[in-house]
């Protein structure tokens, strides 16, 4: 299945064209790139009966395909789950989905309604675009509904600012919220052709701002034909998780500052 957008340009037609494949079963969360502690997080986030995960990242940097890993990892025949998307990227069994659909008038903030009047367990809303989906995100998390939703931000905690815009109070945040995961996509080099070298100082100098327990060695890019000389294969998420305990709720709540 293609997803394409285009737009008009001097030069002619501008075509951007996604691939999705919605019968592939989706990558557990330790393929994604989670450590054991992130899964065991998220795991916990996924047996409550309400609160909110939400999933934020840049666009294209894989935040629906975590969200789906984590509800395969849920029974949705014992727990009701219907989600509002657009488009349905992967087909979940036993899931209600709904897809928006504007050219016959099935709009995101129809489904949304429709969403809440069916009372399921689990809502998958695919994205928080404006004030209405965030209002209905966050009373739904509030409610006594697990509600999984993504959201464009560039780490964890500048979520709470893009909320704010959106109208949503410190407060419903503190209420609402099981935790934030931020995330980003980087470059796996190639394993065929990568090169195994002694850490440089220079290279020391770069990881000391961040760490004290360098590695004896580290990999460099080379090229080869399975790579296509390109000196990577694949690329992996790296993660994120801001875990609403008592202590991060309770500065949310006081509206303590970002930094």
């Amino acid at each position: 299945m293609l997803r394409v957008a285009t737009t008009h340009t001097p030069y002619g037609e501008s075509i951007i064209m996604r691939i999705l494949e919605p019968f592939t079963v989706p990558h557990t969360l330790e393929e994604l790139g989670m450590t054991d502690e992130q899964v065991q997080i998220m795991t916990n986030f996924s047996a409550q009966s309400s609160g909110m995960i939400l999933v934020v990242g840049p666009t294209g940097s894989g935040k629906t395909s975590t969200i789906y890993s984590l509800l395969n990892k849920i029974d949705v025949k014992t727990r009701s789950l219907l989600s509002v998307e657009d488009p349905i990227e992967y087909y979940i069994l036993d899931a209600n989905q709904q897809q928006v659909n504007e050219k016959i008038g099935v709009t995101f903030a129809i489904l949304l309604k429709s969403a809440m009047r069916q009372d399921p367990d689990i809502i998958f809303i695919g994205e928080i675009r404006d004030q209405y989906s965030a209002s209905i995100a966050i009373e739904s998390a509030s409610t006594g509904h697990l509600t999984l939703t993504t959201l464009h931000t560039s780490n964890a905690t500048t979520a709470f600012l893009r909320l704010e815009i959106l109208g949503i109070s410190r407060t419903r945040m503190a209420e609402g919220i099981l935790g934030i995961v931020a995330q980003k996509l980087h470059k796996i080099l190639c394993p065929y052709c990568k090169k195994i070298i002694t850490i440089t100082k220079e290279e020391k100098k770069l990881l000391s701002p961040y760490t004290k327990d360098f590695p004896k060695k580290v990999a460099h890019p080379v090229g080869c034909p399975r790579c296509n000389y390109t000196c990577y294969l694949g690329r992996e998420g790296v993660f994120e998780i801001l875990k609403f305990d008592s202590k991060i709720s309770e500065m949310v709540y006081q509206g303590k500052p970002i930094s």
